[in-house]
């Protein structure tokens, strides 16, 4: 996930939009420094006509300053350091999605067995995502535990549903389904199933609880962060709720070549 997928997914998330924001019909603009209570960024988005969304708005948010990333313990490695390799040791320490389009050129400290050394990371001003610099310690070596394990205060867990009771998760119940063999059923005509008996029935057949038809939306799966990553799109239905399950269905598939 780069900074530009991660502004998307916090998009969605906040303002839940009739159609999801994705790279195909909302464009980023180059970021602005704008000081505001709990911001520093502003960011013109601009719909791309004929694909959901037309004109143009601004969203205020807070880009992360890079010290504040950085990590006492030093950043450890027995493979050549390039600079992909950093921005991965960086990530991995600081729990960051940074590539290297975030930055300014920089050039990684060769190592020998023993050796030491710095690198100081700047993003760049276009960067969607981070600020500043961070200086890097590197060290030869395996990694120290406490140099990758960034959070310790694990979330605790939970049911993917809020509301736990006798229904079972919507979600859970079709996540790892493949529905590619019922797309011409499936698939959204006017935001609704294209042939809802149909659908519906075979649902049914993989034990799947009724529920009542209502809007859903065509998804390519790297929008989605907790679809599933083993196909290339899904259809969703948000916020079921019925006498067997309750939540959101996803329905994936995969687009086929025509033959």
């Amino acid at each position: 996930m780069d900074s530009a997928e991660k502004l998307r997914q916090l998009l969605n998330d906040e303002q839940l939009p009739p159609k999801l924001f994705t790279e195909r019909n909302l464009i980023m603009r180059i970021p602005e420094t704008d000081t505001g209570e709990g911001w520093n960024t502003k960011l013109e988005l601009e719909g791309i006509p004929g694909r959901g969304y037309y004109g143009t708005d601004e969203v205020f948010y807070k880009r992360i300053p890079l010290n504040l990333l950085e990590r006492p313990t030093p950043l450890r490695s027995v493979d050549p350091l390039t600079k992909q390799l950093v921005v991965d040791l960086f990530n991995a320490s600081a729990g960051a999605w940074l590539v290297l389009d975030d930055l300014e050129d920089f050039t990684p400290p060769e190592l020998a067995d023993g050796e030491s050394g710095q690198v100081t990371i700047t993003a760049k001003s276009t960067s969607l995502g981070f600020i500043g610099s961070a200086v890097i310690n590197l060290e030869y070596g395996r990694s120290w535990l406490d140099s990758v394990v960034y959070s310790r205060n694990l979330p605790v867990m939970k049911h993917p549903i809020q509301q736990v009771d006798y229904r079972k998760s919507a979600r859970m119940l079709t996540w790892s389904k493949d529905f590619t063999s019922l797309r011409d059923s499936l698939l959204p005509v006017k935001n609704r199933y294209a042939d809802w008996v149909t659908f519906s029935s075979a649902c049914a057949e993989m034990g799947i609880p009724a529920w009542t038809e209502a809007g859903i939306t065509d998804n390519p799966t790297s929008a989605i962060p907790d679809s599933n990553p083993a196909f290339q799109r899904v259809v969703i239905q948000r916020q079921v709720v019925s006498g067997g399950m309750l939540g959101d269905l996803y329905f994936h598939y995969n687009v086929l070549e025509e033959i």
